[in-house]
This record gives structure tokens, C-alpha cells and sequence, in this order.
């Protein structure tokens, strides 16, 4: 079961391994554009451009191109061996807006590239990142990106880091088409009260490892402490994922769910999907310990789900909970279910 603690202190979590290329498969085009531009050649075979005022920087590799706007770029070339100057790193600083076309961050502050290794880094302490159905505000981010394939058969795929307070608002469907009274109702009885929307959520968390894959977001891992908000609900876990295909949040250490102010759940693992297909607008699965894949561990009520709410206390290995698109649902108790009721309210229910 989920156990919540007072933090001592923030750790950052180690870094998310992620693979990188040996070498760039293609040349790197680039322009550099500013009000003042100086260049210092050196005996080593390095150059060095300094722009500064209404600065732009485009470069292109295995067909992605990155364009940059900024007040000051320091580009770092090298001239041995070649006709052209091939860039080494770069360091903007000052009103930082820099996209690829699908994934855009901003920042105040200073970003370094380095082109050899396709990486981008930002310590600057408010780094804005939007891409489709999202946005990410963090205190510092790397970015890896990676090429797979050849020809016309190039993957690209990005690996976004970010460490420190992470925010993050996330849709995950689009639930305009719903009844606007579909998800309102946040009293009345136990199961009447169980009231979901996860379309649209803002996350509060640190550190996370996003992936994308040709400019679409795939994956997102929250790996720490998380806090996800919707207008009627909250999910507390110990760490949690969303995929995109279909739009799921998982949640495999522990989960708290409070609807409204007088319902919550409470269960070891969570399965949230939006199916794109089918009547099925929102599919809810929460699994108690003693349910399968564990058949050995002997059920005992705290490792089941359990419903709290002020008509009583409802238990079961596993609880699903499908919403259709015309905002009707299905609850249904699998294994052990329980149901415990106050005296009070099994009066009110004689009367």
C-alpha cells in the first residue's frame, strides 16, 4: 500500500540511461544570423562566431532542423581538414526559444549544444517545454537526440531529461463531446460518487524521462513522488507513467485517488486508458495485492482496493470502472469484494 512521508530533503535521481550515436550519418548544415557577428580564427584549426543582438541559428542533420532565437550565441567550428567550418558546440544565452517543429522549450536563461553528440543542456533554472497535448516546466532539462535507420526510413527519437521541480499539464483525450454533466456529480452515494476525468491533468513532481518518436510524445516516467490533478480529482503515487498509444497513466508502487471531498481509493496499482476506438471513452482498472499475478500472497483487506466514502467501506481484489462516451459507467467488483456499512445509514436506507 501506498505510504505517504514527510520528504527530508530533495535528491536528484540519478539519470535515465539513454542510448547515443557513435557519430552524426550525415553532414550538419547550419546558418548563423545576428546584428553583430565576430569571428576568431586560431592556429588550432578553431573557429569562433560571437553574435549578438536579434540572434538566429539554424542547423539541420539526418533531416531534422533546429531553429534557435536568442540575444547572444557563442559557436564554437572547426576548419582542420575541411572546407567548411563543421560546429562543434554552441552556448546561447538570454531569451532562449529553440524548436524543432514539434517539441518547442524557452528559457531566460543559457542553453550549450553540442553537436557531435546531438545533446542539448540547461541548468537555467525555468525551462518551458511544449510539444503536442503538453507542457513541462522545469528547472533544468537534457535533451538527446538520436537518429535510428537509413534513407527514407530515418526514426528520430528524442529523449528529454528534466531534474528538480517538474510541472506538467497533460491531455490525454479530448472530452468536449462528453455530456458537461457526465463528470459533475461528486456526491451522493459510494459508487454514484465515484466520479472520474483524467482528460486534461496538471502534474506536480521532480524529475521525469520523456521520450518522443518522430515528433509525436510516446512515453513520459515520473519516477519520484507524484501528484496528479484533475478538476474533481487527485492521484497521489510513489511514481507513475503515461504512454500515449493509447493515452494511459499507470501507477505500479501505490495509489491514492480522491474524488471530490468525501471519496478516495486506495490500491497497489493503477491502469488508466483512453481507448481511441470503441464506445470505451475512459477503461479504469485498480488491482489489489492478493489478486492475480499474486496468487500466493494470502488475502487480507489492506491488500485489496478499498472504496472509503461516508456511506461505508468497500473492498475487492480488483476494480474496474468503464465510462462510454455518452458519460454512462460500468463499476464492477472482482474476488473478495466486502462491503461495510454504518448502522446510521442502513436506518436512513429502512426509512
Amino acid at each position: 500500500m501506498l505510504c505517504l512521508a514527510a520528504d527530508p530533503g530533495y535528491t536528484q535521481a540519478d539519470p535515465v540511461p539513454i542510448p547515443v550515436q557513435d557519430e552524426i550519418t550525415g553532414p550538419i548544415k547550419y546558418n548563423l544570423d545576428g546584428d553583430d557577428i565576430l569571428i576568431d580564427y586560431y592556429e588550432t584549426g578553431i573557429s569562433k562566431f560571437t553574435a549578438d543582438g536579434n540572434v538566429s541559428l539554424m542547423y539541420t542533420f539526418d533531416g531534422t532542423t533546429w531553429t534557435l532565437s536568442t540575444d547572444h550565441v557563442e559557436l564554437t567550428a572547426s576548419t582542420e581538414n575541411n572546407d567548411h567550418a563543421n560546429p562543434l558546440n554552441a552556448v546561447a544565452d538570454g531569451n532562449v526559444f529553440m524548436t524543432d517543429g514539434a517539441m518547442s522549450f524557452t528559457t531566460d536563461g543559457r542553453i550549450d549544444i553540442d553537436f557531435n553528440k546531438r545533446l542539448i543542456e540547461s541548468d537555467s533554472e525555468s525551462v518551458i517545454i511544449e510539444f503536442r497535448d503538453g507542457t513541462v516546466t522545469t528547472e533544468n532539462i537534457s535533451i538527446q537526440e538520436v537518429t535510428e535507420g537509413t534513407g527514407d526510413n530515418l526514426t528520430t527519437m528524442d529523449f528529454i531529461q528534466t531534474f528538480g521541480q517538474t510541472n506538467a499539464t497533460i491531455r490525454l483525450a479530448d472530452s468536449g463531446f462528453l455530456d458537461g454533466n457526465a463528470f459533475s456529480n461528486t456526491t451522493g452515494s459510494m459508487f454514484g460518487s465515484l466520479t472520474l476525468n483524467f482528460s486534461e491533468v496538471e502534474i506536480e513532481t521532480t524529475d521525469s524521462t520523456m521520450e518522443m518518436v518522430n515528433g509525436d510524445p510516446f512515453k513520459i516516467s515520473f519516477p519520484n513522488q507524484t501528484v496528479v490533478m484533475s478538476s474533481d480529482n487527485t492521484l497521489a503515487m510513489p511514481s507513475c507513467e503515461i504512454t500515449f498509444d493509447p493515452p494511459t497513466l499507470k501507477g505500479n508502487d501505490g495509489v491514492e485517488l480522491s474524488v471530490g471531498e468525501d471519496t478516495s481509493v486506495v490500491a497497489d496499482f493503477l491502469n488508466l486508458i483512453y481507448p481511441q476506438t470503441g464506445n470505451n471513452f475512459m477503461y479504469v482498472e485498480f488491482i489489489g495485492l492478493c489478486s492475480p499475478p499474486y496468487p500466493e500472497i494470502v488475502p487480507i483487506p489492506e491488500q485489496r482496493v478499498i472504496i472509503l466514502n461516508p456511506d461505508g467501506t468497500f473492498t475487492a481484489d480488483i476494480i474496474t470502472i468503464t465510462i462510454n462516451r455518452d458519460g454512462t459507467r460500468r463499476i464492477v467488483a472482482t474476488g473478495c469484494a466486502s462491503f461495510e456499512m454504518y448502522l446510521q445509514n442502513l436506518e436512513k436506507i429502512a426509512k
